[in-house]
């Protein structure tokens, strides 16, 4: 599915740039690495301009090449040497997991040609560079027909996003999920939270939350109470301990939270539930 979709997406990139529409990818997501061995030649702008600014390496970390969507639309944005572009964000559940360019054109956006002059101003060598620019056509295509041009582009890249994002998802959640259980079952009377166990496994708190829920059926922080709460009904009935003390042991720095927490779970406070088991003993 994952290359088949690939394939696509690379067959209608050259489809586009055969009839004249010069297409390059973005921003792309870290879940699209694997496939960068293929993609990589398409994030470059295929211009004579950009070609001249790489030579005389003049190539700014503020060019478009480098920028990503500022919002969910498309909206066309021009470099530091006046070279405009539509800049069509790709995206999936309310983030950007790529943006397409479909670039080479120049004074579509006011103030391209300033920008042009201003960096030749700066250079000794620019023959080539006005060339180059002048070469750019000076009207933008028809906004409706470019985005009706990239909605099908959009389309693959978010399918192999997808398929490829459940892939990796699938041994991340089952490792992360293992993980924090090993860690949870040694640290827990430690008083540790969701956020401690997030930070030792390099998660979010709310992807690790999401990831133990999934797997457990109830919240890391729940999961994380009952083992405080067992192993204090363990210490209640089989040591002398004071309750505060036991409170403390399993974690606990308020023994008043601790004696709410602990009726909640058991129906009972601490000092009747040691009593009634003592009596059973």
């Amino acid at each position: 599915m994952n290359n088949k979709t690939l394939k696509d997406i690379i067959a209608y990139i050259d489809f586009l740039r055969g009839v004249g529409y010069t297409v390059t990818l973005g921003g792309l997501d870290s879940v699209f690495d694997c496939y960068l061995g293929s993609l990589a030649p398409y994030t470059k702008k295929p211009h004579a301009l950009c070609d001249e600014l790489r030579r005389l390496e003049l190539c700014h970390e503020d060019c478009t090449d480098c920028e990503c969507p500022s919002g969910s639309l498309p909206e066309w944005r021009q470099c530091y040497a006046g070279l405009c572009e539509l800049v069509y964000p790709v995206r999936l559940d309310g983030r950007t997991v790529a943006s397409l360019h479909l670039s080479g054109y120049r004074e579509v956006l006011s103030g391209s040609r300033e920008r042009f002059d201003k960096l030749i101003a700066s250079l000794n060598e620019s023959d080539g560079l006005s060339a180059a620019y002048l070469s750019l056509p000076s009207t933008a295509p028809d906004g409706e027909i470019c985005r009706a041009a990239l909605a099908p582009l959009s389309y693959m890249l978010t399918e192999l996003y997808k398929s490829s994002y459940n892939s990796s998802l699938h041994t991340t959640v089952e490792d992360a999920y293992k993980k924090s259980l090993i860690y949870i079952r040694d640290h827990f009377t430690e008083g540790i939270s969701v956020a401690d166990v997030a930070a030792e496994l390099g998660y979010s708190v709310s992807y690790f939350g999401y990831v133990f829920k999934k797997n457990m059926g109830i919240s890391a922080n729940r999961y994380i109470t009952d083992l405080q709460l067992s192993r204090a009904a363990e210490l209640l009935t089989s040591t002398g301990s004071p309750i505060s003390y036991i409170a403390e042991k399993v974690g606990f720095d308020d023994a008043n939270y601790f004696s709410t927490a602990f009726k909640t779970r058991f129906g009972t406070t601490p000092r009747k539930y040691r009593e009634e088991n003592k009596k059973r003993g």
